[in-house]
């Protein structure tokens, strides 16, 4: 591996660290701030709902995610199809 492909994969990583460490909670911030005030419209408190939809599918897939191997070695279930990481 070259400096150069590590230098890129060390960005990919720093980039993704990036988007979901300022994402998730601006997107949190973004929901409490569309359903937090009272004089707020349907559509904001749907938007609101909404945006707290997507930040629990998100953390759902994480925590499943981070749990496929052991899903995998317990229950021979495969969270991810084609994505445990093991020759099985």
């Amino acid at each position: 591996m070259t400096i150069a492909e590590m230098l890129i994969s060390i960005s990919r990583v720093a980039a993704l660290a990036l988007a979901f460490g300022v994402g998730i909670p601006f997107l949190f911030s973004l929901g409490i701030k569309l359903q937090g005030d009272r004089n707020s419209s349907i559509a904001a408190k749907a938007a609101g709902t909404a945006v707290f939809a997507v930040l629990g599918i998100v953390i759902v897939v994480a925590v499943l995610w981070i749990a496929r191997e052991t899903i995998f070695h317990y229950t021979g279930f495969e969270v991810f199809p084609g994505m445990t990481g093991k020759a099985h």
